[in-house]
């Protein structure tokens, strides 16, 4: 019997041992948790402070162009979009871009070659058929607006290539309902969006990804 007792308290010993080590490891998991979330607050935090800041460096850059309807900005959860309408950019039907709006995109390349982020530029057209020897349709067209506010960009050396996704629309994606000349005056732009994120931007979150 007493061997038996023995027997019984070494086995309760390892059963609290692995009870503690249970806990103890619950604890780690929680803690962890505590851990990673805190760091992706202070990571968004960072990185809502940084789009304002880049936000209001594109409104001193373009205050004018703002001002004239030439240009727009919109600031989205972790995104800006500057808006190029075709008026002062573009002649009707034509993807060569007005030689006084160089020095606009000067300004825009020089804010946006200061911080991290993807750019997507996309070129959007209104719906009323485009064809012509050079334009066979309203892709071509949108793409070709595109790519050149891309070429234009690139004059500044300092944004990187590999930053930059092209892209054209046609009439897939208006603003507003082309039913009248003022909206689809409207729905004729190229986007550039600002694109930034917590993972690639300011975090190493692989070893911070939610289960």
């Amino acid at each position: 019997r007493q061997e038996t007792s023995q027997v019984q308290k070494e086995h309760l010993k390892m059963n609290d041992a692995e009870e503690d080590k249970k806990h103890k490891e619950e604890q780690e998991k929680i803690q962890q948790e505590i851990d990673r979330q805190a760091a992706i607050d202070a990571a968004n935090e960072k990185l809502q402070g940084e789009l304002a800041e880049q936000l209001a460096d594109l409104q001193d850059a373009l205050h004018q162009e703002v001002q004239d309807g030439l240009v727009t900005l919109e600031r989205k959860e972790s995104s800006i979009i500057v808006r190029i309408q075709e008026k002062g950019s573009f002649g009707s039907g034509s993807a060569r871009l007005d030689p006084g709006f160089h020095e606009v995109m000067a300004r825009i390349s020089k804010v946006l070659a200061t911080k991290p982020g993807k750019i997507t530029v996309s070129g959007h057209s209104d719906n009323i058929p485009i064809s012509t020897g050079r334009f066979r349709s309203n892709w071509e067209l949108s793409s070709a607006r595109a790519v050149t506010v891309l070429h234009s960009m690139l004059r500044n050396k300092d944004i990187a290539e590999d930053r930059i996704v092209v892209e054209g629309l046609a009439d897939t994606r208006p603003l507003v309902a082309n039913n009248s000349p003022q909206n689809r005056a409207k729905n004729r732009r190229v986007e550039l969006s600002i694109t930034r994120g917590l993972d690639d931007e300011l975090l190493d979150l692989k070893d911070l990804q939610l289960e």
